[in-house]
């Protein structure tokens, strides 16, 4: 009975004390001051919790910046986005493509592309510089080219190509502001400035 009392005072001003500090240390009585806990060890690590990419996805309402494990994919991952559109990052080194150059890939496993159904989009100085959408079979490379276009089977190459090609389709636009206004289906428009007035001619 005096070895219960006394635990449950110890532990009780153990609360106390640590529960209106500033920061809290474990293994260390001088934590670092920019730390709200300061965990010091010198043959122990950190354990976050271990879990399925699928049980990952069912966590309610995750805080911004929870971190976990997944299990399946060997990664930490770290929420992002918000509790209410999470937005699971790993932050895993050397996870991502290098700007550097990259070693040891496989067309397997490593790739630039996406894992979804959603086309591939590029940008420079966040303006449209091309689209590769293998749903719609639109394939468009250069500043604008195809960037207002809704057809579908069209290869764009070069600047402002088919920028404003609409519902056009299936066609083949290459050059400087080739087809630039062109909306006709079935065209094939070949040089710089070919056909850049031209405005439904198929």
């Amino acid at each position: 009975m005096k070895k219960t009392l006394f635990f449950t005072c110890f532990a009780f001003a153990w609360f106390a004390k640590n529960s209106f500090s500033q920061n809290v240390g474990i293994g260390t009585v001088t934590p670092n001051i920019s730390a709200q806990v300061d965990i010091t060890s010198t043959n122990k690590g950190l354990l976050v919790p271990r879990m399925t990419t699928s049980n990952i996805g069912l966590i309610s309402s995750p805080a911004k910046g929870l971190m976990v494990y997944d299990s399946v994919t060997n990664q930490l991952m770290v929420n992002m986005g918000t509790s209410l559109s999470p937005s699971w990052q790993t932050i895993t080194y050397k996870s991502g493509w290098n700007l550097t150059g990259n070693t040891g890939t496989t067309p397997a496993n490593n790739f630039i592309g996406t894992t979804d159904n959603f086309a591939i989009s590029f940008r420079q100085n966040n303006k449209w510089i091309g689209r590769l959408d293998a749903v719609a079979g639109n394939y468009y490379l250069g500043g604008g080219s195809g960037e207002t276009a809704t057809g579908v089977g069209n290869t764009n190459i070069g600047d402002s190509t088919g920028y404003s090609s609409g519902a056009g389709n299936y066609g083949i636009r290459i050059g400087y502001k080739a087809g630039k206004n062109n909306t006709g289906s079935w065209t094939t428009i070949i040089g710089t400035d070919a056909g850049q007035v031209n405005t439904v001619a198929g």
